[in-house]
């Protein structure tokens, strides 16, 4: 119910508002998704550019490819990707972010995308997995497999975004579970996601992952305020 409340409100918005670039202002086109050509372009990229992990993962990850520092535009474009029923923008986003990315022929040369579950009494409020959404346009774009039914969550954890570092790190320890290991044997898994802060998340995956014995871990995300030193 709630869902379809937000949907019909965004529908009465799109009447009676025009479309505006979210940073300049400017009209733009709805296929565009919130923000003109110009700004897309001009979003903060994430200044380590060489895949070097965060040092909480080192060790765990083997690569660890951001697109975007996180500023109030990034989290504004989140917030409306993962909250506002549109799953339809993951073109755009992934199209804008792909040229935000420093080495897309080594990011993407694996052998399965894997997006970070959410757990299912999330999913049927939001209406679907925002890492989902983006996995299948990465695909579509580089042919590789996809996998969204051998690994779970198993715990509906709180938002990482209302939880400290340490209750970060403990809420995601045993949040995930993985149905059929034989999967990521021997495999270069490159995990999917939007946000990524302390990187828990990320930690407890990679940790999954190599148990199945998987050939090598990294992750790609959309964004991270992440900086070494951070307490985020």
């Amino acid at each position: 119910m709630i869902r379809l409340i937000k949907r019909s409100l965004a529908s009465v918005f799109d009447l009676f508002l025009p479309n505006r670039c979210l940073q300049c202002s400017d009209e733009i086109e709805a296929d565009t998704a919130y923000l003109c050509g110009n700004c897309w372009n001009a979003l903060p990229l994430f200044p380590e550019r060489t895949g070097e992990p965060f040092q909480s993962l080192r060790g765990v990850l083997d690569k660890l490819w951001v697109g975007w520092t996180y500023d109030d535009t990034v989290r504004r474009l989140i917030y409306l990707f993962k909250y506002s029923g549109r799953p339809d923008i993951a073109e755009t986003i992934v199209s804008y972010w792909m040229d935000a990315l420093p080495a897309q022929h080594k990011i993407f040369d694996v052998d399965l995308l894997v997006p970070v579950p959410i757990h299912s009494a999330r999913r049927r409020h939001r209406g679907f997995n925002q890492s989902e959404a983006l996995v299948e346009e990465i695909a579509k774009i580089h042919a590789i497999p996809v996998n969204t039914q051998a690994l779970r969550r198993s715990i509906n954890t709180p938002s990482q975004t209302k939880l400290d570092r340490t209750e970060r790190w403990k809420s995601v320890a045993d949040a995930f579970l993985i149905e059929n290991q034989d999967i990521f044997q021997d495999k270069r898994v490159l995990i999917v996601d939007d946000l990524a802060t302390s990187g828990a998340t990320l930690h407890a995956l990679a940790g999954l992952f190599h148990k199945c014995q998987a050939k090598s871990v990294s992750a790609a995300v959309l964004t991270s305020p992440y900086t070494e030193g951070s307490s985020t």
